[in-house]
């Protein structure tokens, strides 16, 4: 049984109220009610999970299933996934890694070469096992965007957000750029994964757990540097509120790191590659050649367009966020930090868009939380004591009543449930109308408040402010999913430059060079034939170097 005394959950909330006349039967009598108590809260735990997990993997299995490719955007997860299957044929083999010969002009040419995505790679190979490989990349693909943003909704659940429901709707709403970068076959889904479970362990102080996490964390992607940063802020957290030095994060995060590079099969280029990324990469100024578009800025008017929801939830923590030298303060502080960091990152670069959004929220729902529970106070201290229920002036006082479920209640999901399946009935409607827009955004608008003056009428004012806010959430998450379906079914056919590689398999000797004419060509080529040697490939920095 989890510790059910931490200050995720409130001890005022759980502990029933002592008589010192009669101390042995309110003790076991405390003793039974902190186990319904627990109990319960499993319960609804498991409730909370189980709903959310399934809200994700529908939203995502439409949207990555809104192409036949493997999505999205460029054509680099069909050399991820064709690299996987060729560590397993290598490992058959007796060659593992096997030899990288397709780039011989660049820095990735056979003798240098480092698998930089290394353990990811791994975490693959289940899937190229899988009937049709096109089908299992997307497969794969679409189980780590689930468990990315599942993380960070598990997270919000086991610290006892309130209307955690509420909060997931609002970051699979959070941004468009959100929604399209963590659909591609890359690693970054894996790596939020990986920084949630970081960020858990520093709020847990489990420091020396953070070895293990950096080791694998820097086997499997370059974004464990994220890693370094989370404990840094971590650390600026625990001196300014405690006012002493917390070393041990950097201390075990810098060695798991440093371990994940040195028992490395590619140890030391790994480091020189990183070098490498880092110099070329890491710059305020142009590059010195045109790389891919997700090295470059957002203009400010697309930004604000497409993330809007984050930037509001920034805001909105930002006004929230109180005494930061308050113990309980430490983690809504911590993402602040955090977020803003991603934020000023995603400023710079486009490729962020998959980081900061849902952290803005997560950010957002940890300030945001003392306020809403001060409102869900006085919401339930509001109503007026009958005259008859009142206590007497010779009456002794009575116990405070203990709210059901350790300060939760089913209301709070029941009304989020409401609105987000009348979120999703407008949803479809949408869809399937053939309507203008002006007409079927007055139709939408006015579905949506009736539904919330009756919830009102039936339940009360304040669960129809929860729904009215799922509703909300879901508006924005109905908008940036239907501009996602609409850039993902645009890709190019999942059999593009199919029968151009058959030709060459069929007519070109093995070895001849391939000079393909667009280096962001290449993974599709490389999918098709990876036999071949071409002349650019991944990034054109590669070539550039060499």
């Amino acid at each position: 049984m989890e510790n059910i005394s931490d200050e995720s959950a409130p001890v005022e909330e759980i502990a029933p109220a002592v008589n010192d006349e009669h101390t042995a039967p309110v003790s076991a009598t405390a003793s039974t009610a902190i186990d319904s108590t627990a109990e319960a809260m499993k319960k609804e735990r498991r409730f909370l999970l189980l709903f959310g997990a399934l809200i994700i993997g529908v939203t995502f299995w439409y949207l990555q299933f809104a192409t036949q490719s493997v999505c999205c955007g460029d054509f680099d997860a069909y050399y991820h996934f064709r690299w996987s299957r060729m560590l397993l044929d290598g490992a058959r083999a007796g060659q593992f890694p096997p030899s990288f010969d397709a780039l011989p002009l660049t820095t990735l040419n056979a003798k240098d070469y480092v698998d930089h995505h290394f353990l990811f790679h791994v975490f693959q190979i289940p899937f190229t096992l899988v009937g049709d490989f096109q089908y299992s990349a997307k497969l794969g693909t679409w189980l780590f965007a689930c468990l990315a943003v599942f993380s960070c909704y598990w997270l919000l659940v086991r610290y006892r957000i309130s209307y955690p429901l509420v909060w997931l709707i609002a970051i699979l709403g959070s941004a468009a750029p959100f929604l399209y970068r963590i659909h591609m076959g890359k690693a970054m889904s894996v790596s939020i994964v990986f920084l949630i479970a970081g960020i858990y362990l520093l709020f847990e102080r489990r420091y020396r757990w953070l070895l293990p996490l950096a080791f694998v964390f820097a086997l499997t992607y370059d974004m464990f540097l994220l890693l370094w940063v989370a404990a840094a802020f971590w650390t600026a957290v625990v001196l300014w509120v405690e006012r002493r030095i917390e070393w041990r994060p950097l201390l075990f995060v810098f060695i798991g790191s440093l371990l994940g590079y040195v028992i490395n099969p590619y140890f030391p280029l790994n480091l020189q590659l990183l070098y490498q990324h880092l110099v070329i990469k890491v710059t305020v100024k142009d590059f010195s050649t045109a790389v891919g578009g997700e090295w470059y800025p957002y203009n400010t008017l697309e930004f604000l367009g497409n993330c809007g929801p984050a930037f509001a939830a920034m805001i909105a923590g930002y006004i929230a966020f109180r005494d930061s030298t308050e113990k309980d303060q430490q983690r809504p502080l911590f993402f602040l930090l955090f977020s803003t960091f991603l934020m000023l990152v995603n400023m710079r670069w486009r490729r962020f868009s998959e980081y900061w959004p849902p952290f803005a929220f997560v950010f957002a729902a940890f300030a945001l939380q003392p306020l809403v529970e001060r409102l869900r106070a006085r919401a339930v201290l509001a109503p007026a004591v009958d005259e008859k229920d009142a206590p007497q002036p010779d009456e002794p006082p009575r116990a405070a009543p203990r709210v059901a479920g350790a300060g939760r209640s089913w209301d709070e999901h029941e009304a989020a449930m409401v609105g987000i399946l009348i979120g999703a009935s407008l949803y479809l409607f949408a869809l399937v109308t053939h309507l203008n827009a002006a007409l079927k955004g007055a139709l939408l608008t006015a579905g949506a408040l009736l539904a919330v003056f009756v919830y009102m009428w039936m339940r009360g004012w304040t669960r129809a402010l929860v729904m009215a806010a799922a509703l909300f959430a879901f508006a924005f998450m109905g908008w940036y999913h239907h501009i996602t379906v609409k850039d993902i079914a645009g890709m190019p056919g999942p059999d593009r430059y199919r029968a151009g590689m058959e030709w060459v398999t069929k007519n070109v000797p093995k070895g001849e060079l391939v000079y393909n004419a667009d280096w962001d060509d290449f993974p599709k080529l490389f999918f098709y034939d990876p036999t071949r040697p071409f002349v650019a490939g991944l990034d054109p920095t590669y070539l550039l170097d060499r």
